[in-house]
């Protein structure tokens, strides 16, 4: 069992249980899916010897694309556990984080954390695409829905409650409507869809594929451009460090700032971006 599907199973995450399930050896659904099309791909294109020693080294690099599977997620489901702590805070020192993290580690066989809505929705994300085998919008509205039905007490904020109890409706026919009604016809440009945004990376291959979903996926709940677009970032930051990306920080976050400034040239990025 991949250790995000865990995560249904408890009411809370001890600090403890999280670093031990890293090292443990399971195969992540998302990497399990990335392995098989990455060793079809080979099979189908490895026709001539030195083909054949590509797909040997595309083999060897698959343990590496595991790890950052897992520390993609495992690493966004810490940042929501441990970043609670600072929510809605302005000015938050380095120092006091490093006293938080240390009392953590101090009581880390005792107090237990708790995922918030963020991790409860990025979990409906990913059972989504891995269920459905691409993005669906009505199955992820629904589980976006039922998760708040189930676990209502998360931290879901006001806004995102109305649309997910509209999302809720069988007669539904357009699930991208109850957030685009939101604040007057503007929508939520609020940052939930960037914080669930981690598995659109992990799904899809394609930066093209991995833009255009995560922001279908984060408009399901926020529909100014702001929120949306700030999904398409966080997406692309994982995306890109997939790829080994971090090694060049510089270059890195020039990368992001690129694909960012292209996005806000749409008409929507420049309106709300002056509002």
């Amino acid at each position: 069992m991949g250790y995000y599907y865990l995560l249904s199973y408890l009411p809370g995450l001890s600090l403890a249980s999280v670093v031990v399930s890293i090292y443990r050896p399971f195969v992540n659904p998302f990497a399990r899916l990335e392995q098989e099309a990455l060793f079809t791909s080979n099979l189908q294109q490895a026709g001539s010897e030195s083909e054949r020693v590509m797909s040997a080294a595309s083999r060897a690099a698959v343990p590496m694309m595991l790890s950052r599977f897992r520390g993609a997620l495992v690493g966004s489901v810490l940042g929501d556990c441990i970043g609670g702590e600072f929510e809605g805070t302005v000015d938050v020192p380095l120092d006091r984080v490093l006293q938080h993290l240390s009392t953590l580690e101090d009581d880390a066989d005792g107090e237990t954390l708790r995922y918030s809505d963020d991790t409860a929705m990025m979990r409906c994300v990913a059972d989504s695409l891995l269920i459905r085998m691409g993005f669906d919008e009505r199955d992820m509205a629904q589980r976006f829905a039922k998760e708040f039905k189930n676990q209502p007490n998360r931290g879901y904020g006001s806004g995102v409650v109305q649309v997910l109890r509209k999302l809720a409706s069988p007669t539904l026919m357009d699930v991208f409507q109850p957030a685009r009604a939101q604040f007057s016809g503007r929508g939520s440009f609020g940052n939930g869809g960037a914080m669930r945004a981690a598995p659109f990376a992990l799904a899809f291959r394609n930066i093209a594929d991995v833009r255009k979903y995560s922001r279908l996926g984060a408009m399901l709940t926020h529909a100014c451009s702001l929120g949306y677009n700030g999904a398409v970032l966080q997406a692309l930051a994982v995306h890109l460090a997939l790829q080994g990306a971090l090694a060049l920080p510089t270059d890195f976050i020039d990368k992001l700032i690129s694909e960012m400034e292209e996005l806000e040239k749409e008409e929507a990025g420049q309106h709300d971006a002056n509002a």
